[in-house]
């Protein structure tokens, strides 16, 4: 049941890279081949140990008892290997592309699906006391992005929803959505204009 191995290999991965055009196409070259290899996908799992890392320790604040922390770090792998499995990549240039906004897309939603999953009532031996903290709970967290989402074009929506899950910036995103820099400016600013008049009316 320990959970230190996860946070061993963070400390031996990419760390905490950014989203760029070109370490999508590496990382999403090894992830075709670690469909099919084992091997290939243990050595993609270390590369992106880090960020694993991170999403694994979100579930400190739900207030879970150590053996049930062990038990979301024992889920990281597999649901990294479903990433792999369900995946459907795009081509640039004949490469294959986009595996790393893919992951960092539904990496931390399936994680979270899968441990709610036996955290249900009757799935777990404690009773489930969300931690008290000032931050959105994570429900409510994507709860309001998918409403205000609702409010915005596609193109708008992706923007803001690759910014939000890959801390980029805006030249970054708009290179991996194919945009231009001057596109996505205009696309943000539409974001941040529809988002004034939302949070006025949410007030």
């Amino acid at each position: 049941m320990c959970t230190f191995w996860l946070g061993e290999l963070a400390n031996e991965s990419l760390g905490n890279f950014p989203a760029t055009p070109e370490i999508d196409r590496d990382l999403s070259l090894r992830a075709l081949a670690a469909r099919d290899d084992a091997g290939e996908a243990w050595a993609l799992f270390r590369l992106l140990a880090w960020k694993i890392d991170r999403f694994a320790r979100r579930f400190r604040y739900w207030q879970l008892a150590p053996w049930e922390l062990a038990d979301v770090v024992q889920e990281t792998y597999p649901v990294f290997l479903k990433t792999l499995e369900l995946w459907k990549p795009r081509y640039v240039d004949g490469q294959p592309a986009g595996y790393l906004f893919y992951f960092l897309a539904v990496y931390p939603r399936w994680l979270q699906n899968r441990t709610r999953s036996w955290l249900r009532p009757g799935g777990r031996t404690v009773p489930f006391r969300p931690e008290e903290d000032t931050r959105p709970a994570p429900d409510e967290s994507r709860a309001v992005i998918d409403d205000f989402c609702a409010h915005l074009k596609p193109q708008q929506a992706r923007l803001l929803r690759l910014r939000l899950a890959t801390d980029s910036t805006i030249p970054q995103a708009a290179a991996e959505l194919g945009m231009s820099r001057y596109r996505a400016y205009r696309v943000w600013h539409g974001v941040v204009e529809i988002g004034r008049e939302y949070m006025r009316e949410a007030g």
